[in-house]
């Protein structure tokens, strides 16, 4: 048996302010700010290097600058005395002949106004590894971590399809049979290069956890066996990740549209928290990706975990996975504390008992395999769970925003299993359960609206069926049979509902409210309505008052370009309404929005344009034809009157 053991090389105090370069001419007095913000952060730089090592604990020739362009980098690198030997994704890195503390000392000699960040050395978070010929014919069976999260009951609804994971790591051996059809992307982002060749077999593991595919006759599956893989090699050759190459890969995730970053690698110590990569991971949260790092295996003298904050774990917006064992316990190299959010399985690192690896790809194009521990094993697990929950739900598939990503955090996080793992008095309560994060269940009407959240019209007199499905809105086909389900209403005096068909009598006043009740399997759905008068027409005003009433509309757009489909208004930039009674030549206040009502959206030819972002009940924000020619879009009022409003859509 033969163990790697992987040190966390830093423990030193960095925090370093991000100073763009100005694309524009500034004013003196400005100027003369960031000359003195930059020099006092050169101060700090100066001081904290003196109590690092170089080559462990930072690059010492090298350096890194973060600018809008390579113009601004390029004249850092003649403020600072260096040259620029790469830009990639906004970030410049820059080396010195005479160490980066001199160039320190040239930049604030020269008065610069772009801040220099030292090339801070990360390290990955395998605790040990098992060799290769212990797994000449593995199964999924031994991949006893999937019993522990419950992912292959979220295959039931999901395999991942859809999402992307930027794998950020040592890069993969793509070449792999469980990993080549996954991959739709590779970059080394210290050269720009597409060779991610990787010689520590670290990123293929990893790979592997999240998406080795699943039924193809060979080896064992990954958490999310359809899910996409964007291989992103952050670290040299030996291991170590440098600064610059983190910020350049996630800014490359970022233009990738991934929905996931793991993160399996980390520097331990509070001083770690650095500006510049948090700004970074900010940028990846704001556009909905969801961040997940190995929370470090700490290794005090005794071989343990520490509490110690390691990064980029204990950010915001980043989730930190420690590592447990298959008996429910935390495995002793795992750090733990209140900034780390969950456990997932990481093996044991014991090379006697049999929780001690998790077995996942590695090196080699005839399908090796190999067992690893660590909590860069744990936090794929996570970041895998991350992906089916975006792949179950479309809105969230096409939501690039903070939202997405704090929904997928929040259903994760909300939907551990609960229990407490320990070691040696700490405590971290919940491993994540990828069944249990995507389970949620929600209504859908038989037109497509999903009702899961506020008060939804129902016409008085009118009838709605209810289907319950699957966060995605597929239906969920045990729940047709009526037996499956019971179901209730808290108003009966005005309501009614019998194998999912709601009913509203006609004598119910105006507003009566009633919330539906489905019990199953145990699960609970919920939805509320309210009675209103149901649409008898539904159409457009034209000209002021008296107008014109037309139930169909036509719009120009231009192919390739976004609008917005979320309201009809917004489209058809004319007043839409719902009318109740026989529209009259003036106004009488017979009418509302149609939105107030609420409608499902349907868009012809959706193989020939796209969709984006979701509103409560599923609809589309936002519409882009891929091609020129006739789109109609169709909005079907939800209150069970049946009335539709079209609108033509020539893309030009």
């Amino acid at each position: 048996m033969k163990n790697r053991y992987w040190s966390i090389r830093l423990s030193l105090f960095l925090s370093l302010i991000l100073s763009m370069g100005h694309l524009y001419p500034i004013g003196a007095a400005e100027k003369e700010n960031t000359i003195a913000e930059v020099a006092e952060e050169i101060e700090k730089e100066e001081l904290r290097l003196q109590d690092m090592v170089p080559e462990k604990d930072y690059l010492p020739n090298r350096g890194f600058v973060v600018t809008e362009s390579e113009e601004e980098a390029e004249r850092a690198a003649l403020l600072y005395g260096g040259r620029l030997v790469r830009y990639q994704a906004k970030v410049g890195v820059l080396e010195f002949g005479s160490g980066i503390e001199e160039a320190l000392a040239e930049g604030k000699l020269q008065n610069a106004d772009i801040a220099l960040h030292p090339d801070i050395l990360f390290s990955n978070m395998t605790y040990s590894a098992q060799s290769l010929e212990e797994y000449n014919d593995p199964y999924i069976g031994e991949q006893w971590f999937h019993s522990c999260i419950d992912d292959v009951s979220a295959w039931n609804v999901t395999k991942g399809k859809g999402a992307i994971i930027a794998v950020l790591d040592s890069g993969a051996e793509v070449r792999h049979g469980d990993l080549q059809d996954r991959i739709v992307g590779k970059i080394d982002a210290g050269s720009g290069a597409d060779d991610v060749s990787d010689v520590i077999s670290h990123g293929t593991h990893v790979a592997g956890i999240l998406s080795a595919t699943l039924n193809n006759g060979m080896g064992g599956s990954g958490v999310a066996p359809e899910a996409s893989l964007y291989i992103v090699k952050v670290a040299e050759d030996n291991g170590d990740v440098p600064l610059s190459n983190i910020i350049t890969g996630i800014n490359l995730a970022i233009e990738k549209k991934v929905h996931v970053i793991n993160m399996s690698f980390g520097a331990t110590g509070r001083g770690m928290a650095d500006k510049a990569l948090e700004d970074a991971l900010d940028r990846a949260h704001s556009e909905g990706i969801t961040l997940v790092a190995a929370a470090g295996n700490g290794m005090d003298d005794g071989g343990n975990g520490v509490s110690t904050p390691t990064y980029p774990a204990a950010y915001d917006h980043v989730i930190a996975v420690a590592a447990s064992t298959k008996d429910g316990k935390l495995a002793p190299y795992s750090n733990y504390g209140s900034w780390v959010d969950l456990v997932a399985p990481g093996g044991s690192g014991d090379s006697n008992k049999s929780d001690a690896y998790i077995l996942s790809t590695s090196n080699g194009v005839d399908g090796d395999y190999a067992g690893q521990a660590g909590t860069s094993q744990a936090a794929p697990m996570v970041a895998g769970t991350a992906a089916l929950v975006y792949a179950s739900d479309p809105a969230l598939l096409k939501l690039r925003s903070a939202e997405a990503a704090d929904r997928v955090t929040g259903q994760i996080l909300s939907n551990t299993d609960g229990q407490a793992y320990s070691y040696d008095g700490n405590t971290i309560i919940g491993c994540v359960n990828a069944a249990a994060a995507i389970s949620g269940y929600r209504f859908r009407e038989n037109s497509g609206y999903l009702t899961n959240s506020g008060n939804h019209a129902i016409g008085r007199g009118k009838g709605i069926k209810l289907q319950i499905a699957y966060v995605n809105g597929e239906p969920v086909k045990a729940a047709k049979k009526a037996k499956n389900v019971a179901w209730s209403v808290s108003n009966n005096s005005y309501f009614s509902i019998k194998n999912g068909k709601l009913k509203c009598l006609k004598s119910a006043p105006l507003g009566s409210h009633t919330t539906v009740f489905a019990n199953f399997g145990g699960s609970i759905v919920s939805a509320d309505f309210v009675a209103v008068e149901p649409a008898k027409k539904l159409g457009y005003l034209e000209g002021g008052q008296p107008y014109k009433l037309k139930t169909k509309g036509e719009a120009s757009i231009k192919s390739g370009e976004w609008v917005s489909v979320s309201q009809i208004d917004a489209l058809l930039k004319k007043e839409v309404r719902a009318f109740s009674e026989k529209p009259k030549k003036t106004l009488s206040g017979s009418s509302v929005d149609a939105a107030q009502v609420g409608y499902a959206i349907k868009i012809s030819k959706p193989k020939k344009s796209t969709v984006s972002g979701a509103d409560a009940h599923g609809n589309p924000l936002m519409f882009k034809a891929l091609a020129s020619g006739s789109y109609t879009i169709t909005y079907t009022l939800s209150d069970g009157s049946g009335k539709k409003f079209k609108i033509k859509c020539t893309a030009e």
